[in-house]
């Protein structure tokens, strides 16, 4: 059985900026790949086309990973840890084509997305009402070792017009938002409320926060 863990295993390769070079390298069963960062010379690696998703499935992108890069065809360093910046699939098939990773600097903050995730049943659920999550996943800056796995929002209290915001959220020691704004997590609508899009929703749970009404434009 093949064991999932976040050490990803990636292999030097030839640098190249051709096709040919890249689509040969898929041929033989690896994927291509790029890593760079603030302290790293960019990096041409090869990753395994069928471990690689799973572990990205099982840990998700704003997990920190363990590198370990064998076969090296420079100096660089043979471990290191990365995110996963980018990836690129054919829009048919779904295979994997290419893959970066961000190699952090580990005494440097960075931004990242984390996972927001509801916890306990809504009192508003109770009564009849929708609970509605507005907000999947946030933006935060931290250093690297400080990237919480997600973010914890308990709904419990809210009832029916409630809505839960940024600012409700307990964030772990030396994480930050990077909004500027209190947006909208989750929000408990009415129980014969129309469905709305998450636009709406945020918009609504804005206004029940108190956000003052915009200003008609003065007649002229």
């Amino acid at each position: 059985m093949l064991e999932i863990t976040s050490t990803i295993l990636a292999q030097g390769r030839v640098p190249g900026g051709k096709k040919g070079a890249a689509r040969k390298l898929r041929a033989q069963g690896r994927v291509p790949a790029i890593a760079y960062g603030p302290k790293q010379t960019p990096r041409q690696l090869s990753l395994d086309p069928k471990l690689f998703p799973l572990q990205r499935m099982r840990f998700g992108l704003g997990h920190l990973y363990d590198v370990q890069v064998s076969e090296a065809l420079d100096d660089g360093p043979a471990a290191f840890k990365c995110l996963i910046r980018d990836i690129q699939s054919d829009p048919v098939t779904r295979k994997l084509l290419h893959v970066d990773l961000y190699a952090v600097d580990m005494a440097s903050p960075l931004s990242v997305d984390v996972e927001i995730e509801l916890v306990g049943k809504a009192a508003g659920i109770i009564e009849g009402g929708l609970l509605s999550q507005i907000l999947r996943s946030v933006e935060v800056v931290c250093l690297p070792s400080q990237i919480p796995a997600k973010l914890v929002a308990d709904v419990t209290p809210l009832g029916v017009g409630d809505s839960l915001h940024l600012s409700d959220i307990k964030l772990p020691e030396g994480v930050k938002f990077t909004a500027h704004h209190d947006e909208a997590v989750a929000l408990v609508a009415e129980p014969d409320a129309a469905p709305t899009t998450p636009a709406e929703d945020a918009a609504a749970a804005t206004a029940a926060a108190g956000a003052a009404p915009a200003k008609a434009p003065e007649k002229k």
